[in-house]
C-alpha cells in the first residue's frame, strides 16, 4: 500500500454523521492537527486514499 500524502484542496461537500472511537478519534485528530488540516479534511483525504488503492475511485 502507497504512503497516504494529505493534500491541500476542497471541493463540493455533503454532510454526513460518523461515529468513531475515542481513540481514533484521538489519533485522526492529532495527525491532522500536524498536518495543518482540519479532521474533517483528513478522514476524506484518507477514505479516497484507501479507495485509490482499492481500485475502487
Amino acid at each position: 500500500m502507497a504512503k497516504f500524502k494529505p493534500k491541500k484542496e476542497s471541493s463540493e461537500d455533503v454532510a454526513v454523521t460518523l461515529r468513531l472511537p475515542k481513540e481514533l478519534h484521538s489519533v485522526l485528530k492529532a495527525y491532522a492537527e500536524n498536518e495543518e488540516l482540519s479532521l474533517n479534511k483528513m478522514i476524506v483525504q484518507m477514505i479516497e486514499h484507501c479507495l485509490e488503492e482499492a481500485n475502487q475511485l
